[in-house]
């Protein structure tokens, strides 16, 4: 594995201005046209985009890197050894960025991916307005997002709905309801 793909990984980054990679395709037609000689690696980094593990890092969001490292061997079927390196050329690579570079299209990937149902996608959309990452911090986008993720099946998100009812943060401060997103998280062993 070579490790100069960090540095391409990062200018590409800087270059494209985003952090958010939406269009995998269009990605690994430049990574690939970036680093001709590095084939295996461009193939681990789009792998590690579709699989939803470079958003997962870009938001490391309580993320143990056990827990990627398994869940990309799993879900790619790549080797611990790729999996780790992998995940490494990403934090490398991020950390090379500046951190607080905006990303100037996610109304667009928000759009696409609401209209798309891609949830991994939204909930790292609503986790970089919940935290101001990339992007103004507006807890009243990141409640409506996470509210909807909650209504489509994903239960990850009730600790984040009940801190922001019981908070008031972005929307209109409710115990009640707060406690009943606390309590069907509980429910769910969150």
């Amino acid at each position: 594995m070579d490790l100069r793909i960090v540095d391409v990984f990062s200018d590409y980054l800087r270059d494209t201005k985003q952090l958010l990679i939406s269009d995998v395709d269009a990605f690994e037609d430049k990574i690939n046209a970036l680093a001709p000689d590095m084939i295996e690696e461009c193939y681990l980094l789009v792998k590690a985009i579709k699989s939803g593990i470079y958003d997962m890092i870009l938001f490391n969001h309580l993320v143990d890197k056990k827990v990627l490292i398994d869940y990309f061997v799993d879900k790619e079927e790549v080797n611990q050894e790729e999996a780790v390196f992998c995940i490494g050329v990403i934090e490398q690579s991020l950390n090379q960025v500046v951190l607080n570079m905006s990303i100037m299209n996610i109304e667009e990937i928000k759009q696409n991916a609401l209209d798309n149902q891609i949830l991994y996608q939204i909930k790292m959309i609503a986790l970089a307005y919940y935290e101001g990452e990339g992007v103004n911090q507006d807890f009243e986008e990141a409640f409506q997002l996470f509210s909807y993720l909650g209504n489509h099946g994903d239960q990850d998100v009730y600790s984040y709905l009940g801190y922001m009812l019981e908070h008031g943060l972005g929307v209109e401060e409710d115990i009640v309801a707060a406690i009943d997103y606390y309590e069907k998280g509980c429910l769910l062993q969150d």
